[in-house]
This record gives structure tokens, C-alpha cells and sequence, in this order.
């Protein structure tokens, strides 16, 4: 009877966690509409809000129950629960400019503790903290994966990060502050087989992810017909690049090097102009990055994503109603170096548009600008510079390979129980 009991409750603890993940993928086209209507009511810091008053209840919950059920509630106790709340409020405080990111904290949270509690009917030592994050890592890659597949949105390895980081406060919280007693520091082989499974799981996934690159959307985009849309994507899952510092602006980043772009920029001068003169307003620009995406003209996508963000703070800084002084400030000096990136870099095309600005717009950006230091461009920003595509992945096939091995032999060496 106690079995059975048990059994069940296993069943209906993996049943939640089912849902829950079905619930986090299958928001994930709704999740915009749902934002905006939030937005227009409550206004965007509502997010922000939520996230801090969801940590701060569900803490003060936590050690009132424990203070409850646990005879002595050590005080190395409430302040490991109380550090870990304060890492989340302060994390989503530093998201405050786009506080809906910190929503994340909530539902890979809430994953986590649903993990642990599923988990722990089968394993019951420290190992299970490992398993929880990596699964929760798979989980938070396939979310963007599918947030990838949908039209405006991103697949950002930020965002896995922080469902990651989610579920590593929550074992935190859960390890040191409620300190369940059914977890043990000894491992075994039924725990350690499943690390192997999900780090291989985990590893192959990012290894899919990081090599979805433009060149490979377009070659199995081209044979494959119901996935031609994605061709016209212009948000990708992993592209690689190159950071240029130049002195006189600061940062930017490129998909090609600087020799690849100086010879684009020649070649296709009067060409991309043309292109560009097609879709002169603001208004026209989304409709040109799609068809222009990093994948069909990565050099025209890239050249006029600079020249929106000009030309927008440009025509936004000169609001001076809605806008303060230091306001307007910060975005002529926005235009002032967006502008001068697309006339160093992007010069023979500039030159032949119908983009390149006038004395009096030129004139006023240099005198509303006090602030000359370092500027970084956020556009393509997402592109991977630190490693090409090829070390990147033969990186990622080597550690692969390494656990498959590793996974091999611990079971090779690992007696068969008989029953």
C-alpha cells in the first residue's frame, strides 16, 4: 500500500513537471501579445515588480515553514534562503531597463523545485543538483529553439544563461537553506549514469544550435521547401564575426573582417545603394531587414540596421517636448556614432544613397555632443567573436566526444547487477 502510494505520487511529481514545460513552450508564441496587453495596463516595470514580489513571498514562505517543521532552524539556514532573494531582486533590478527578462527567474525557478521534487523519489544525493541544472538547461535551448522558429523573436544564449543561473539559486537555496535530509554526499551509478545522459544531451543540443549558422539555414532551407521561411528569418540561431575597436568610435561587430568588408563596400557600391534608395523611411525599414536578411545580404542587412538606429535617434533626439536636455544628449551622441561607423565603414555605398545626411543634421549631432567616450554599438551584437564557427564546434564535438567515452567506460567498468 505504501508502495503504490508512493508510486503515485512519483507519477503525479513528473506530471507537473510535464506541464510545466508544456506550459513554458506553448506560451512562447503567445508570449508577446500576452506581454503587450500587460505592458499597455500595468506598464513595463510591472514585470520587474512581479518577479521581486514572487522571490520576497515565496522566501518569507520558505523560512516560515521551515521555522515551523525543523526543531532547531539554524541561522546559517535563513541567511542562505535570504542571499539567494537577494541575488534575484538585485539581478532583476540590473534588468530594469527590460525587466520582462527577469520573468525568466520565475518559470526556470519554478522548474527547478518541481525538478528536485520529481527527481528525488529516485535519486537522493548531491548529484541531483548537477542533474536539475542541466535539465533545465536542455529545457530553457529548446524554448529558444522554438522562439527561434517564430517570426520577431530571438534565440538568445543570454536568455539560456539566465534560466541557468534560475535553476543554480534555486539548488543553492534548496542545498544549503533547506538542507533536505533524504539527500546524501555519496554518489552511485544510477546517478552519475544520468549527469552522463543530460551533459550529452545538453552538449549535442548546443553543439545543433552553434552550427545553425546563416550558410546552413540557406543550403537546407533551398532543399527542404516547407522550410524556406526560415530563409526570410532575420533573427538567427548562431552566427559568427568580428569585433572592430576603433579608436575614434569605439565598438562595433561585423560578419566579415575588415579586408572582407572594405571589398564588399567597393564592389557592391551602386548596387546596394539602389537597393537602399528603395526603402528610404522608417517606416519601410522591417520589411527590408526581412527581405534583406543575414542570411540572403548579410552586408545590406548589417549597413542598414546602423542607418535606422541613426537616422531613428537622429529624428528622436530633436523631440525636445518629450524629451530632457541630457536625454537629447544621449541620443544625438547614439546618432553621432552610428553615423560614423556607416561613413567609415560603409563609405563607397553611403556616398552613392540617398542616406548619406546633410551639413545642417552633421553640424548639429557635433555640437550636441559632450560625451566622446567609448561607444559600443549593440547592433549584431549576438555575433560570436571570441571563437570562429570551426574552433567553436570542434571545441564543443571534442567535449562530446570526451563524455561518450567517459559515459563508456564508467558503464564498462561498472558491474551488471542481477536480479
Amino acid at each position: 500500500m505504501v508502495r503504490e502510494e508512493r508510486v503515485t505520487s512519483e507519477y503525479r511529481s513528473w506530471f507537473a513537471v510535464a506541464l510545466w514545460i508544456v506550459i513554458l513552450l506553448l506560451t512562447v508564441p503567445l508570449a508577446r501579445t500576452l506581454q503587450g496587453h500587460v505592458r499597455s495596463i500595468l506598464g513595463d516595470t510591472s514585470f520587474g515588480y512581479m518577479v521581486i514580489a514572487i522571490v520576497s513571498i515565496s522566501s518569507i514562505y520558505l523560512i516560515f515553514r521551515l521555522n515551523h517543521t525543523v526543531e532547531k532552524l539554524e541561522p546559517t539556514r535563513v541567511i542562505w534562503i535570504l542571499l539567494c532573494a537577494i541575488f534575484l531582486i538585485a539581478y532583476t533590478v540590473s534588468l530594469w531597463g527590460n525587466p520582462i527578462e527577469a520573468v525568466h527567474f520565475v518559470q526556470y525557478g519554478i522548474l527547478a523545485g518541481l525538478l528536485f521534487i520529481a527527481l528525488s523519489w529516485r535519486y537522493s544525493n548531491k548529484l541531483i543538483y548537477i542533474a536539475i541544472i542541466l535539465a533545465t538547461t536542455i529545457v530553457g535551448i529548446l524554448d529558444e529553439s522554438l522562439q527561434w522558429l517564430i517570426p520577431n523573436r530571438v534565440w538568445g544564449l543570454s536568455d539560456i544563461a539566465v534560466n541557468t543561473l534560475a535553476s543554480i539559486i534555486i539548488c543553492i537555496a534548496i542545498a544549503k537553506g533547506i538542507r533536505p535530509k533524504l539527500v546524501t554526499q555519496s554518489t552511485d551509478q544510477k546517478s552519475t549514469q544520468l549527469i552522463f545522459r543530460l551533459s550529452i544531451t545538453c552538449i549535442s543540443l548546443l553543439l545543433l544550435s552553434f552550427s545553425n549558422t546563416p550558410d546552413t539555414i540557406a543550403w537546407y532551407s533551398e532543399r527542404v521547401s516547407p522550410l524556406l521561411f526560415l530563409s526570410k528569418n532575420s533573427h538567427i540561431m548562431a552566427e559568427y564575426g568580428y569585433r572592430y575597436n576603433d579608436e575614434t568610435i569605439g565598438l562595433f561587430r561585423s560578419r566579415f573582417s575588415p579586408e572582407e568588408l572594405r571589398k564588399v563596400d567597393v564592389e557592391r557600391a551602386i548596387e546596394a545603394a539602389g537597393k537602399l534608395d528603395t526603402s528610404p523611411l522608417l517606416e519601410d525599414y522591417k520589411e527590408f531587414i526581412t527581405r534583406y536578411s543575414p542570411i540572403t545580404d548579410p552586408f545590406l542587412h548589417e549597413l542598414r540596421v546602423h542607418l535606422n538606429r541613426r537616422d531613428f535617434y537622429l529624428k528622436t533626439a530633436q523631440q525636445t517636448q518629450r524629451y530632457s536636455d541630457q536625454e537629447q544628449r544621449r541620443r544625438f551622441r547614439i546618432a553621432y556614432f552610428e553615423n560614423k561607423i556607416v561613413e567609415k565603414y560603409f563609405s563607397n555605398t553611403l556616398e552613392r544613397s540617398s542616406f548619406q545626411l546633410n551639413q545642417t543634421d552633421n553640424e548639429l549631432m557635433s555640437e550636441k555632443l559632450i560625451d566622446r567616450s567609448y561607444y559600443n554599438s549593440p547592433v549584431s551584437e549576438s555575433l560570436i567573436t571570441l571563437l570562429s564557427k570551426r574552433q567553436l564546434l570542434i571545441l564543443l564535438a571534442l567535449f562530446l566526444f570526451g563524455l561518450i567515452v567517459l559515459n563508456f567506460k564508467f558503464m564498462s567498468s561498472t558491474p551488471t547487477r542481477l536480479y
